[in-house]
């Protein structure tokens, strides 16, 4: 059996669906050992929750040089620290832009990269030709929807489309059978007292629109609203200065929730709604998590005009898409309304497909890393 060593720099091994996910996909073939890089920055040797092994890294230049500060020498002091522990694994599976060092050391068809997002640092033209030296020493690199490959091969950042694939983040049985209550839901329960709601998450960065994802729904129906996670602090002051007791009233700050928490408020949703600018080509060309819950859960969705939530949107006639972003409230406010007087309609194509928006293990190719 082929082992395999999974690089990652993560918040929390237990709340990276991606990595969970991937890690027991691979596990079926594969002795699979995760080496982290995690927000507490301490050196352990343990073992997840799904069962499997993992070891952290505590970095110097982190401690000594916080946030965002010289992260080529972080970078560089992790590569160094891992590659130590992995040499005699058969494949490294690098996830994401900044474990780019591992696929560019590496002997060749040793790597697996995992590019969870657009890599930027490869759209500028004096270092595209890294990543083409990159691209042709690694076995497969992947990406999170086909969109994004599709962008990275017309900027010129990929030469040969043969070497990549992609895999969507679909949310897996666990996520929609496991749901763990909470204090905080059993207020919102009772905050709620058997009314109808609307679900939004992830709101605390300007670049999703949080005034208008929450004010086309105060102004276009009488439904509460959920927001899960963070809300940014200045749309907040705008909208408690727009709605005053209404906003009060009528929306309820979970803030940050457990995963497995999530299903349990997104289930009985009306609606949700998941705007991004395309200001980014990250922000463009994603596929937002919440997006495929709500699409597993057969909640009906609002989403702008990015290509790649717009083409399931539009195909399966779950929902309504927009045509800007999200930054036109009053085209917002007209999708609501859309969507609520034709419920059923929206409801009904959300149910049929569901099941297309589920995790199979199988979609970890076993041909990408075994070869």
């Amino acid at each position: 059996m082929k082992k395999i060593a999974m690089i990652v720099k993560t918040n929390s091994l237990e709340f990276d669906d991606r990595i969970r996910k991937v890690s027991l996909a691979l596990s079926k073939d594969a002795d699979v050992k995760i080496f982290a890089l995690l927000n507490d920055n301490t050196e352990k040797d343990d073992i997840t929750s799904y069962r499997i092994h993992y070891h952290s890294f505590s970095l110097r230049s982190r401690a000594l040089f916080p946030s965002k500060k010289l992260l080529l020498l972080k970078t560089l002091e992790f590569y160094l620290k891992v590659i130590m522990h992995v040499r005699k694994y058969d494949v490294l599976w690098a996830n994401d832009e900044n474990t780019f060092l591992f696929p560019l050391f590496a002997k060749k068809n040793k790597t697996v990269w995992d590019l969870h997002e657009i890599p930027e640092l490869f759209l500028n033209n004096k270092c595209k030709w890294i990543f083409h030296y990159i691209e042709r020493k690694s076995l497969k690199i992947l990406h999170a929807n086909p969109f994004r490959l599709d962008y990275l091969y017309e900027q010129g950042v990929i030469s040969d489309k043969s070497k990549h694939s992609y895999i969507r983040n679909y949310p897996d049985h666990i996520f929609l059978e496991k749901c763990i209550e909470s204090p905080v839901y059993e207020r919102f329960i009772k905050w709620l007292k058997g009314e109808k709601y609307v679900y939004i998450q992830g709101v605390e960065q300007k670049d999703r629109y949080p005034f208008n994802s929450i004010a086309c729904v105060l102004d276009a129906t009488n439904y509460k609203v959920v927001i899960i996670g963070g809300l940014d602090s200045d749309e907040k002051v705008e909208l408690e200065k727009k709605y005053g007791d209404k906003f009060k009233e009528r929306v309820f700050l979970a803030g940050w929730t457990n995963q497995l928490s999530l299903s349990l408020y997104l289930k009985d949703a009306i609606f949700t709604v998941i705007l991004y600018t395309k200001d980014t080509p990250n922000n463009r060309y994603c596929e937002a998590n919440r997006f495929y819950q709500a699409c597993s859960l057969a909640i009906p969705i609002i989403c702008g005009s990015n290509e790649s939530m717009k083409s399931i949107v539009d195909e399966f006639k779950m929902g309504v898409y927009l045509e800007s972003d999200g930054r036109d409230l009053h085209e917002l406010i007209g999708a609501v309304k859309m969507v609520d007087s034709n419920y059923s309609l929206y409801k009904d194509n959300s149910i049929q497909c569901r099941k297309m928006f589920i995790w199979d293990e199988n979609m970890v190719k076993k041909e990408w890393w075994d070869k």
